[in-house]
């Protein structure tokens, strides 16, 4: 009797056993799946690197990223101290005094550059600067005319790559026409830029005018700063997917395919820094603004978006194979269901080859269509009925249009992604609804 009842609990729970088994071991396949997403994940940003080095050596030939700063004039005077041995000694510091008003306009011509399978855009740039200077007064700065190297001043205007200069550059300085000069000659406010000597500076308050143009190349970013007490720029293009950014937004602005024009006006109360200060009590910080030629279609960005939902993906497929495994009472081997996980990880891999060569969108497509098709050949194998087969195929289209609308959205992507897998989570609790887990039987049917 006892060693009879001793079977029937063995026989009992083997079944029951075997379930529960088959449950932990999908999860780990789940998990296994987890190191060719991995491997894959790093090829998407070694190749997003490498673009990123390709857009560097096209930089460094052409113009890097633009970051104009000025015109500021830089006035060098005399600070006397005593050192620690009680000697007295002295050093050249810089005052600054900005336009009371700047005006910037310009027309940029774009173009794209191929290196390989990569682009880069590159902008030639045609820019007029005028405005006026209040004559400077350095009293209010508390420094003595007689400290100051009146000889040493001069106009500074910063560009961070001074080698995509074009010609000879000439200001018109009340009235009078002064070649700019390479370096900017003492200047603390930037690294990189031209300067222009100034005459010697007349007593009195006045306002002085200046204007010249400016050619130069430059990739990507076109930026500019407030230095004006109003600083108003007026840009246009050809280019039809420029990226306003910075600290300041246009007040005007018109995008179309056939180009953009954009207009900034800037006052002195957004920024951090006065109109004159000397030596080090102001930097001129991060306040920029500006546009960047946007290239459409950045595939890395959205490749990376799509591997971030890789491991829901191969769970939600997984959890369809083993509804029909245990509805249907088929027996699907731990082999197949890694064989599935490996195909849906081969997607990404198949998504950002194609991307390189003909854009995301078509090689989302075509990587879809190609892996659906590979699984649903593959499931005719495992599952036993065709109406099956068919919705194995249904479901994989549906994940791969939810994912495809997951990428188009912006705004609603998260209330999107997260509505989806409600309905998801929804069906599959209203399809195993009645599915006793406890119910002792094996499976009838093995491939």
């Amino acid at each position: 009797m006892s060693g009879s009842k001793e079977s029937n609990v063995e026989t009992g729970d083997k079944p029951k056993n075997i379930l529960e088994n088959k449950i932990v071991l999908i999860g780990l396949l789940i998990l296994l799946t987890l190191i060719p997403l991995g491997m894959i994940n790093g090829v998407i940003s070694e190749r997003a690197d490498l673009s990123v080095n390709v857009a560097k050596e096209v930089s460094e030939s052409w113009g890097g990223k633009q970051d104009l700063t000025g015109p500021v004039i830089v006035a060098p005077y005399r600070v006397y101290f005593t050192n620690k041995n009680g000697e007295k000694r002295s050093r050249i510091e810089n005052a600054y005094f900005l336009p009371d008003s700047l005006s910037i306009r310009g027309t940029a011509d774009p173009e794209i550059r191929n290196r390989g399978i990569y682009q880069v855009a590159v902008y030639k740039v045609k820019l007029l600067v005028s405005g006026e200077f209040n004559s400077p007064d350095f009293s209010k700065l508390k420094i003595d005319e007689k400290d100051l190297l009146k000889d040493e001043i001069h106009l500074a205007f910063g560009v961070p790559d001074t080698r995509s200069l074009d010609g000879e550059l000439l200001i018109s300085w009340d009235g009078k026409e002064i070649p700019f000069l390479p370096s900017v000659k003492g200047c603390k406010l930037f690294k990189q830029g031209i300067h222009a000597p100034l005459p010697t500076p007349e007593g009195g308050s006045r306002k002085i005018g200046f204007s010249f143009s400016i050619d130069l190349n430059g990739s990507e970013d076109l930026f500019f700063r407030p230095m004006g007490k109003t600083t108003t720029v007026t840009l246009a293009s050809p280019w039809p997917d420029p990226s306003f950014q910075g600290n300041f937004l246009p007040v005007k602005r018109t995008v179309s395919d056939d180009g953009f024009t954009a207009r900034w006006d800037v006052s002195f109360f957004g920024r951090s820094y006065p109109q004159k200060w000397k030596a080090s009590e102001h930097s001129i910080g991060k306040s920029r603004f500006g546009v960047r030629l946007v290239i459409p279609v950045d595939f890395y960005t959205k490749i990376k978006r799509t591997t971030k939902y890789g491991i829901l993906f191969i769970a939600l497929t997984f959890i369809a194979f083993f509804i029909f495994e245990i509805t249907n009472r088929y027996q699907i081997h731990p082999v197949q269901y890694l064989m599935i996980g490996f195909a849906l990880s081969l997607f990404y891999l198949m998504l950002i080859s194609i991307s390189e060569h003909i854009g995301f969108w078509k090689a989302y497509m075509i990587a879809t269509l190609a892996n659906v098709g590979m699984i649903t050949l593959y499931s005719r194998s495992i599952l036993k009925k065709s109406r099956q087969v068919y919705m194995i195929s249904c479901i994989l289209l549906f994940l791969y249009g939810f994912l495809y609308t997951l990428m188009s959205l912006q705004d609603f992507a998260l209330l999107f992604g997260s509505a989806g897998l409600f309905v998801f989570l929804s069906v599959v609790m209203y399809i195993t609804r009645n599915i006793d887990w406890y119910e002792r039987r094996g499976h009838t049917h093995s491939r």
